[in-house]
C-alpha cells in the first residue's frame, strides 16, 4: 500500500463516465490522487493545471484521438507521461503491442481489468516517474554547475568516482568535469539496478567499448565518452516489469515488445542533453539492438545509419550476454561466445555486426576474455 507515502495523483483518461467513476474511487480507495478526465481536451487542461502529473492511466480508443497519439502529442510537447493503457477489446493486436513498447507504455489492461494487475502497472509506471524526474533534477545541477566547475584532473576524476561506485570504470584519458562524474556514477547506479544483480555486466560492457574503440584508431577521449556512455545501454529497463526481467523462459510475442520498449525507453530518459557523454548514451540507448544488416529494432536501421557508438556496443553487449549465466539461458565459455559472433547460431549471426568492429574483434578477442574473466565474480 502506498499510505506510507504522499498520494501519487494519477491522471485518468476515460471516455466512459461510468468506468471513469469506477476508476476514481478504486484508485482513492488504492491511495492513489485521482484526476478524472472524460477526454483529450480535458487531459490536456489538466497537465497545463497540473505540471506535476507523471503517471496515467489512459483509454486507448478516445473520441477525438487515440491513447497513443495523445501520448505522441505530449511527447512532442516535451510532456513525459508514465502511462498505463486500457482497451475495451478482447485482444490486442500486434500493432497495439508495438505501439505500446515504442512508447514505453508499461501495460495494456483489457477491461473489465485485474485489479491486481492494475496496481503493479502503476506502481511500475510511478517508480518509472520517480527516476525520470530524479535524472531530470540531475540534469538540471549538471547545466546550472558545469558553467562554474572546474576541469579535474585525471587522478582527481578518478577517485571521485571510486568515492561514489568503487567498482566504477576507470578513466584513464581525457577529463570530466565534477558535475558530470557525479551524473554519470548516479545514472550508472540507476542501470546497476536492472543489470545481473552485481552491475557487473554494464561496467564490462564499458570497459570492451573502449577497447574495442582503441583498437579501431577513433580518438582516446572519444573512446573514454563512448565507454562511459555505453554503461547505460539498458538504462531503460527500468521501465521493464520485473516479471519479464526475471522470467526464467523464452518471452512470448507481447512480452518480447514490451521488453523491446526498453530502447526508448532509455532514450526518452537521456536525451536532451548538451553534454557528450550524454547525448552518446542517448543514441547507445536507442540503437544498440539494430543489425548492421537493418534486422533489429526499434528502427530497422542499416549499416552506417546506426550511430558508430551504438554499433560498437552491440557487438560488445552480444559478447558479455553471451558469457553470462541469465534466467532463460546457460552461460557460454569464450570460444563459444567466439564462434556464435563470428559465425552465427541461428539467433545471432555475423551479419549483425559491423564487419569492420567485427574484424577488431577477433584480432583482440583475448583481452575481452580477461575482461570477463577477471570481472565476473565482482
Amino acid at each position: 500500500m502506498r499510505s506510507l507515502f504522499a498520494p501519487v495523483a494519477v491522471l485518468v483518461i476515460e471516455d466512459d463516465p461510468n468506468v471513469g467513476e469506477f476508476l476514481r474511487d478504486f484508485l482513492q480507495e488504492s491511495s492513489y490522487t485521482p484526476i478524472l478526465c472524460h477526454g483529450v481536451r480535458q487531459a490536456l487542461d489538466a497537465l497545463s493545471a497540473n505540471p506535476d502529473i507523471r503517471v496515467g492511466l489512459v483509454d486507448i480508443h478516445l473520441t477525438s484521438m487515440t491513447g497513443f497519439d495523445l501520448l505522441e502529442h505530449l511527447k512532442a510537447q516535451g510532456t513525459a507521461l508514465e502511462a498505463v493503457m486500457m482497451t475495451g477489446r478482447s485482444s490486442c493486436t500486434p500493432d497495439l503491442w508495438r505501439q505500446a513498447g515504442e512508447l514505453g507504455v508499461h501495460d495494456i489492461l483489457q477491461k473489465p481489468m485485474d485489479h491486481g494487475r492494475l496496481l503493479a502497472a502503476l506502481v511500475r509506471a510511478v517508480r518509472a516517474a520517480e527516476q525520470r524526474q530524479r535524472i531530470t533534477s540531475l540534469q538540471n545541477r549538471l547545466d546550472q554547475q558545469a558553467r562554474s566547475v572546474t576541469r579535474l584532473s585525471v587522478s582527481a576524476a578518478m577517485a571521485e568516482a571510486r568515492t561514489m561506485m568503487p567498482a566504477a570504470m576507470p578513466l584513464e584519458q581525457g577529463e570530466l568535469s565534477q558535475a558530470e562524474s557525479i551524473l554519470l556514477e548516479r545514472l550508472v547506479a540507476c542501470a546497476r539496478l536492472r543489470d545481473d544483480g552485481t552491475g557487473a555486466h554494464c561496467q564490462r560492457v564499458g570497459r570492451y567499448v573502449r577497447l574495442l574503440a582503441d583498437e579501431t584508431g577513433l580518438p582516446p577521449v572519444l573512446g573514454e565518452q563512448m565507454g562511459w556512455a555505453a554503461m547505460l545501454h539498458d538504462l531503460g529497463k527500468i521501465g521493464v516489469p520485473d516479471r519479464l526481467i526475471n522470467k526464467p523462459g523464452l518471452l512470448n510475442p507481447e512480452e518480447m515488445i514490451i521488453m523491446r520498449g526498453h530502447a526508448a525507453i532509455g532514450h526518452g530518459l537521456l536525451e536532451g542533453t548538451q553534454h557528450p557523454v550524454l547525448q552518446l548514451a542517448a543514441e547507445i540507448a536507442l540503437g544498440h539492438h539494430e543489425h548492421f544488416d537493418g534486422s533489429g529494432y526499434p528502427q530497422g536501421l542499416r549499416g552506417e545509419d546506426i550511430p558508430l557508438s551504438a554499433r560498437l556496443t552491440a557487438l560488445c553487449d552480444v559478447y558479455d550476454a553471451l558469457r553470462m549465466q541469465r534466467p532463460y539461458k546457460a552461460r557460454l565459455d569464450h570460444q563459444a561466445a567466439l564462434r556464435v559472433l563470428l559465425q552465427g547460431d541461428g539467433y545471432s549471426c555475423p551479419q549483425h555486426f559491423d564487419p569492420v568492429l567485427l574484424a577488431a574483434f577477433a584480432r583482440i578477442e583475448q583481452q575481452f576474455a580477461r575482461i570477463f574473466d577477471h570481472d565476473e565474480d565482482l
